[in-house]
């Protein structure tokens, strides 16, 4: 014959000794007991907090990358500039962006080009480097000259590695012009001995005939800032 009330004491003590009242939150037999603090859940709280955090900051990083926008332009390349003088002159020329940059950056950028290469009387074009480089075509060898060292002319740009082209106007020297007056006229002055006084008669024709001077296609000179007509190194107009 079972004591049912033995039998209840022990399933009670059974149900506090070993967890076995899971509805409780007890844990199971042999489980060890851990205990969490609030410290540490906090811990946790902000471990992942930081981990939803970094996709997001990546995302802005990259939406604040830049990245060249080249236009197409012209720029004057003197003879004899070197290749870090070149590549300054095609990023402030092809790059509407390029004040995002510093020197370094810009430097670092590889220019290519498209042009011409000759083996004696043999031509071939093809993309290369804008310091000079070599192609084949077959079994013959090509030699491309730098584009400083080509003539003046429009040429297809690119930066190394990429597909977008754009045009180069290159010059060797920049334009300058002097817009000139119609129907005017000048009286001769004299000193005053009677004589002519030719200096003064050159500065007077050249303010009466020159309307504009044009420098370099951009800057513009009244006929007065150009006096004397002398290649002096002060005169802004030689």
């Amino acid at each position: 014959m079972h004591n049912a009330d033995g039998s209840n004491a022990r399933a009670a003590n059974e149900r506090v000794c070993c967890g076995t009242d899971a509805g409780r939150g007890g844990r199971l037999a042999g489980e060890p007991l851990t205990v969490q603090t609030e410290a540490q859940d906090e811990a946790l709280t902000d471990a992942a907090e930081e981990s939803e955090a970094l996709p997001a900051q990546e995302q802005v990083l990259q939406a604040e990358a830049v990245s060249p926008a080249l236009q197409s332009g012209a720029a004057l390349i003197p003879a004899g500039s070197d290749e870090n003088a070149v590549k300054l002159i095609l990023a402030q020329a092809l790059i509407s962006n390029s004040d995002q940059f510093s020197e370094e950056e810009l430097l670092g950028l590889e220019w290519e080009y498209y042009c011409e290469g000759k083996n004696g009387l043999l031509k071939n074009s093809a993309w290369g480097s804008v310091n000079g480089f070599v192609s084949k075509k077959v079994l013959t060898n090509y030699t491309h000259p730098a584009l400083v060292d080509n003539g003046n002319g429009n040429y297809q740009i690119r930066l190394a590695g990429t597909a977008q082209e754009v045009t180069l106007e290159k010059k060797d020297k920049l334009d300058s012009s002097i817009v000139l007056n119609e129907g005017v006229s000048v009286s001769l002055p004299y000193t005053e001995d009677s004589t002519i006084d030719y200096a003064q008669l050159e500065a007077k024709v050249f303010e009466a005939v020159v309307a504009e001077i044009h420098i370099h296609e951009v800057e513009k000179r009244s006929p007065a800032d150009c006096l004397p007509l002398v290649a002096e190194p002060e005169n802004p107009c030689i």
